[in-house]
Parts: C-alpha cells; sequence; structure tokens
C-alpha cells in the first residue's frame, strides 16, 4: 500500500511520527510519505502549498491520511476527486488522535477498513458514516 500521511501542526506532527512508526512495524511492505505543512513547522515544512502535495499524490497513492481538521482534508482533496472507483481511500485524524474518520472512498477504496485500522493502533474512536 502507498500512503502519504500529512500533518498540519505541531501536534499533528507528533501524531504522524507515531502513526508513521506503527504503520511500518505492521504494514512493512507499505511505502509511507510523510508531509508536513505547518508554519509553525518551518524547518520541516514543505515548501509547496497542501493542494500542491495533494495534486502530487491524489493519484499516485492508495491512501491519503490528514491529521488536521476536516475542512482543510476536503478543501485539499477537492479539485481532484473523479469517482469512487478512482479515488484514493482518504481518512482524517484530529491532531489529539480522538477521532478517525473515514472521508472519502469508504467502501470502494478501503477507506472504512483503513479508518479501522488505525483507530486501533492510535487508540482513537473510528468514524464510520457508510449506508451500506
Amino acid at each position: 500500500m502507498r500512503v502519504v500521511i500529512f500533518a498540519c501542526s505541531k501536534k499533528a506532527y507528533l501524531l504522524q511520527k507515531k502513526l508513521e512508526k506503527k504503520w511500518k512495524e505492521e504494514q512493512p511492505d507499505s511505502t509511507v510519505r510523510c508531509i508536513i505543512k505547518c508554519k509553525s513547522l518551518p524547518e520541516f515544512s514543505e515548501k509547496k502549498s497542501l493542494s500542491e502535495c495533494t495534486a502530487e499524490y491524489f493519484n499516485k497513492a492508495d491512501a491519503l491520511v490528514f491529521i488536521s481538521a476536516a475542512g482543510i482534508a476536503v478543501r485539499s482533496i477537492a479539485p481532484f476527486l473523479q469517482h469512487k472507483s478512482k479515488d484514493p481511500a482518504v481518512v482524517v485524524l484530529d491532531e489529539q488522535g480522538t477521532f478517525c474518520i473515514s472521508l472519502l472512498s469508504g467502501h470502494a477504496g478501503g477507506a472504512n477498513e483503513l479508518t479501522k485500522q488505525i483507530a486501533e493502533w492510535i487508540g482513537a474512536v473510528p468514524v464510520i458514516t457508510t449506508a451500506t
């Protein structure tokens, strides 16, 4: 699985590191790319905009994980949405790691199962709204 984890704050960055470590332990065959986009972490922060970073990975990754407000994730992915059969799984975590939300491609793209897995790894509550 090819995964990109976006962190958008200092607290999100700390959770990103924890999640990256756990992902590599639990799924060593996965490729995990971490992107930090945070003004308060200029030494680590990506120079490109979050939208540009999302554009770069949207069609290359199997899953995008945003540790941010849901609105940030929605605005980041909106221009690239195609169809549930083509879009990657998109999962959103709050920076405290309290909730893990299946945001896009829940059933078809595997975001629902990924949400459950991530929630288990970090002790979050999985939030899945798929009707089926």
